[in-house]
């Protein structure tokens, strides 16, 4: 048997799997990393371009990135339309003149509670 805990408003999903205790020890390292987070933006501060760090759950139905100045302007944004399942990461190659920004990634899933929005600050530096 596998342990699992979940957090406050997190689902859970039933997996039926026949294995060796090994192939339980991996199948618990996979189904952690399948979980919604915002997990790096690197480099932060950034010159021209970052890269965003982010992984998925199953039920992700649309993902969209944005970027936004701190008046509220939206400078820049990418729709996912790939969309897998656990870990993954994207570039931001955008020329922005130097400041702070909000990064903002927009999560549409099988929920009544979506869409979800995670935040992140990033720095742009000349």
């Amino acid at each position: 048997t596998m342990e699992v805990s979940l957090k406050p408003k997190q689902r859970l999903v039933k997996i039926i799997a026949i294995g060796n205790e090994q192939y339980f020890r991996d199948l618990g390292s996979i189904v952690r990393r399948n979980v919604l987070a915002l997990r790096a933006v690197y480099p932060n501060p950034f010159a021209r371009a970052f890269t965003i760090q982010y992984s998925l759950p199953y039920e992700t139905r649309k993902v969209t990135f944005l970027v936004f100045d701190l008046l509220g302007k939206m400078v820049w944004q990418r729709d996912i339309n790939d969309i897998h399942p656990g870990p993954s990461m994207i570039r931001v190659d955008k020329m922005m003149a130097t400041g702070l920004y909000v990064l903002q990634m927009r999560v549409l899933m099988d929920d009544p509670g979506s869409p979800k929005v995670l935040n992140r600050r990033v720095m742009c530096v000349r």
